[in-house]
């Protein structure tokens, strides 16, 4: 009777229809009549477990004196601790406190409220219990944050944190772990306010890392791990082992990103018939991999396949950069923008918040923007309102403002943005323009720093991308033009191709996916050059793609299956190949760049729109020409840009005659046409249409 009676309750207080008020009252009459049965002397167990029921309706109770409920719900809650004692009922005992704070918070009880919940998280750590030690340390840092106990809210949010960083390692696929840490974003942004406001905004940043990219950061960690080698008696057996593991390592992502797109596909017997393969291809692997790591386990005990990988401190953040180098990365919360301003002139990074009214701007005139380009009828609004809505933007982040906190010394900027920012091209963002001999002649972001203006994904990317060094750039991998509808793509590869000692091309139809896999020359390449076409896949970043012979698809799922670690540069000469999904909270990386950072360069050149064919080349022709004077492709690249914003018509034409470029007669009267009856002065290409979408991101 009192069982069915329990269960009764149970059922009623969790009915959430519109009768959810006398649902409750219900609950509490089913509760009273089990408690006539399971009485504390016959049943104490079940007394107990009725008695936290019965806290819990009266505690939602919608009927009566909302007083009366609480105090209703903290004499139920005490009873139950009767016999949920710590010792003999440690979780029933920790939950039970846990649901006493909730309702000392109601009452305004602040003190009350912050003593149970850390009773609770004496039981709920991190490691036994994260799912509850989450939800307790949320609750712990949220009370402490209203009352400014700031010292309590970071003991509640960093337990949180840590609870949430053990559920991801616990979980086996990318897309699992961005949706676990996605559940608490929120901590992650109260605790970096937290530090800020008590002046350690080292750690603020500190907390910034550990929430961004943290899917490649482990994947790029990881990567490198092996055995100890002095184990191993026989070289040719320890070479064995790192071999099988750097196959496990690409093909079990591999075929969990191709579960992740099955999933997405509408269901069908095909579609299950995938699913099913797939599962059962990655259920040998794991069988294979967990093999292989016992037998390496008789040699290496201590060896894993993966280890947790530790955020980056502020010191080694400092340590990325010289004395004339700056770095400035944002963080978005929900009602304001940190900017944070890194020099080695300053013991702590500077912080800059913004107003509230700022960020709502901002949110306004980015998606404004993104919905003008994602119009499938025409791009010429958007191409049109690109320059003033780079000066709104420039507004909105008070860019004048961020550079004035930076050293006047300072001649190198490395931009890490947040979520939507990184659709953007900040290098491109107006400091206030100038005249110059009646033309105008722009003081952007890129002019501010001579020794270049690069991006990078999150600070600890970055210092994993500076690490890989790729001395050797005399080997050229190209495709060139496959799908035959890019006119300046061939006059691009084959100028680009005179700079390199050796290069190989796969020029139109023979630039198939089959002989890209299958060429040796690709995978020992210090240079890719991809001039093609490419898109970004919203709904389904994972088969985002360059474009190759018939339409086939290099897709991001497939480029994180390569391995290029002769790699220096890869440059994705291409439409779309820098974009990534502004919708993603987590800000986890996932676009063409990042799979070929994981592939193994430290470096790569991607766009942020459909870009021009013509103006494409002519940017490339002279980017691969300043790099082979010896600068960076970060410099390369802005002195492209800056050459291609600013040169004159007739500069161009001397330009085009010098270093004897082909065009033939098709490409000589559309460039003519572009400059027809304009005075010698004019600047073709001043638009940043033209050229601000490519970025140099990484080293």
């Amino acid at each position: 009777m009192g069982y069915c009676a329990n269960n009764l309750g149970i059922a009623y207080y969790s009915l959430q229809d519109r009768n959810h008020a006398d649902n409750l009252e219900r609950a509490i009459c089913c509760y009273h009549n089990a408690l006539q049965v399971r009485t504390q002397t016959s049943f104490p167990e079940n007394w107990a477990e009725t008695q936290n029921n019965l806290g819990n309706a009266y505690s939602e109770r919608i009927y009566g004196d909302r007083e009366e409920n609480l105090e209703l719900a903290i004499s139920a809650y005490q009873a139950a601790l009767q016999v949920h004692t710590r010792e003999a009922f440690t979780k029933e005992w920790a939950k039970t406190h846990n649901n006493l704070a909730l309702v000392y918070r109601e009452r305004g009880q602040s003190s009350e409220a912050i003593t149970h919940l850390r009773s609770a998280l004496e039981i709920y750590t991190p490691t036994t219990f994260p799912i509850e030690c989450l939800v307790c340390g949320r609750n712990l840092g949220n009370i402490a944050y209203t009352i400014k106990d700031w010292n309590k809210a970071i003991e509640g949010y960093g337990m949180a944190i840590e609870a949430v960083e053990q559920s991801r390692s616990w979980v086996n696929t990318d897309k699992r772990r961005q949706e676990v840490l996605g559940t608490a974003i929120d901590v992650y942004a109260k605790m970096v306010q937290i530090r800020i406001n008590t002046a350690q905004c080292d750690h603020a940043l500190e907390y910034v890392e550990r929430s961004k990219t943290r899917n490649l950061v482990e994947l790029l960690v990881n990567k490198n791990l092996y055995p100890k080698r002095d184990l191993y008696h026989k070289q040719e057996n320890y070479q064995k082992i790192c071999n099988q593991i750097d196959q496990f390592r690409q093909e079990i992502p591999a075929k969990q990103r191709q579960l992740e797109i099955i999933l997405g596909i509408p269901d069908s017997e095909a579609r299950n018939d995938a699913y099913q393969r797939l599962q059962n291809e990655l259920y040998q692997l794991h069988k294979q991999r967990d093999k292989i790591l016992e037998d390496i386990n008789k040699v290496d005990p201590n060896f894993k396949f993966t280890q947790k990988v530790e955020t980056i401190p502020f010191r080694d953040i400092q340590s990325l950069i010289d004395e004339r180098s700056a770095i400035i990365e944002w963080y978005i919360i929900d009602d304001k923008i940190f900017t944070f301003i890194i020099t080695r002139h300053n013991p702590q990074p500077e912080v800059i918040q913004s107003s509230a009214e700022d960020l709502n701007s901002l949110l306004k005139r980015v998606s404004a923007y993104l919905r003008l380009y994602f119009r499938k009828d025409n791009k010429k609004w958007w191409r049109n309102q690109l320059e003033s809505r780079l000066q709104n933007l420039a507004e909105i982040l008070h860019m004048d403002e961020i550079i004035s906190h930076i050293p006047p010394e300072c001649d190198r900027l490395i931009l890490i943005p947040h979520r939507f920012l990184h659709l953007l091209p900040l290098h491109a963002l107006p400091l206030g323009n100038k005249q110059d001999n009646g033309y105008r002649k722009q003081n952007c972001l890129l002019d501010k720093f001579p020794r270049g203006v690069r991006y990078a994904p999150s600070c600890q990317l970055l210092q994993l991308s500076q690490n890989l060094q790729r001395p050797n750039f005399s080997q050229l991998f190209a495709i060139q033009n496959p799908t035959g509808d890019l006119s300046y793509a061939n006059l691009e590869v084959e100028a680009i191709g005179s700079f390199f000692a050796e290069s190989q091309v796969l020029i139109k139809q023979d630039a198939t996916k089959a002989a890209l896999n299958n060429n040796n020359n690709f995978k020992s390449a210090h240079c890719c050059h991809f001039s093609c076409h490419g898109d970004f896949n919203l709904v389904s970043p994972l088969e985002s793609a360059l474009i190759f012979t018939d339409n086939e698809r290099l897709t991001l799922a497939e480029i994180f299956a390569l391995s290029l670690n002769q790699c220096r540069l890869i440059t994705l000469s291409a439409c779309e190949t820098g974009i990534t999904d502004p919708t993603n909270i987590t800000d986890e990386y996932i676009n063409l760049p990042s799979g070929f950072l994981y592939a193994g360069t430290p470096s790569v050149v991607s766009s942020l729109w459909t870009v021009n064919d013509l103006s494409t080349a002519l940017l490339m022709i002279k980017f691969y020409q300043n790099i082979h004077t010896g600068v960076s492709v970060a410099v390369s690249l802005n002195q492209a840009q800056q050459w291609l914003r600013d040169v004159t018509k007739i500069q161009l034409e001397d330009w085009i005659i010098k270093h004897q470029l082909k065009l033939d007669f098709t490409l000589r009267m559309q460039l003519r046409r572009l400059s027809y009856q304009k005075p010698d002065g004019f600047q073709p290409f001043q638009s940043p249409f033209y050229w601000a979408a490519f970025c140099a991101i990484g080293n």
